[in-house]
């Protein structure tokens, strides 16, 4: 869904986002239960 509008010169930036999101899974999951906390009290 990120492709999506993405600009061509950013077509090699997609691989060390996923490279990081991939390193840094524990990080991300955090972020999203996070996110979904704040959305539920808010």
């Amino acid at each position: 869904m990120l492709t999506i509008g993405v600009h061509p010169g950013q077509a090699d930036v997609m691989p060390k986002v996923r490279d990081w999101t991939n390193t840094h899974n524990w990080l991300v999951n955090i972020l999203a239960c996070a996110l979904f906390i704040v959305l539920i009290l808010a």
